[in-house]
């Protein structure tokens, strides 16, 4: 919700909807709307990371898409690499290393786009269904759901 209600007030920005001084009111009322949250002080609200004092607006979405991209890739190298996890769980990061530098860092400029990456290595454009089932099985284990 925090990539959404930022993408939320970005937008408003750009579009001239809001001014810069309307960002933390309508901070702490999304906060409040969306995770029924109160937010009791700007550096905990609209403040909390530095991405806006940087300039960089439009850029926090791409958190999200790199760790879609991120599942979709993993998956596929666990699928090609024998024992992969097992080779982790031992520190030995050198064997997954060795694979994305052969299979994503060393192909990444020769493709348009990330998609097409994405889809040249696995077979399948981007899909957010895994994403989505990593973070189902991750947060039900940790919190027991």
């Amino acid at each position: 919700m925090h990539v959404i209600l930022r993408y939320e007030i970005e937008k408003a920005l750009i579009e001239g909807d809001i001014q810069v001084a309307d960002v933390p009111t309508l901070w702490n009322a999304k906060m409040k709307e969306y995770l029924g949250l109160e937010v009791t002080e700007d550096r905990l609200g609209c403040l909390q990371d530095i991405h806006w004092s940087f300039g960089m607006i439009g850029y926090f979405p791409t958190y999200s898409l790199g760790s879609i991209y991120a599942v979709q890739i993993f998956t596929h190298a666990k699928e090609n690499i024998p024992n992969l996890d097992e080779h982790l769980a031992k520190g030995e990061f050198d064997v997954l290393l060795k694979w994305l530098n052969k299979n994503v860092h060393e192909q990444g400029s020769l493709r348009e786009s990330g998609d097409d990456l994405v889809f040249d290595l696995t077979g399948k454009h981007l899909d957010s269904s895994l994403y989505v089932k990593y973070l189902t099985d991750k947060y039900t284990a940790i919190y027991d759901l």
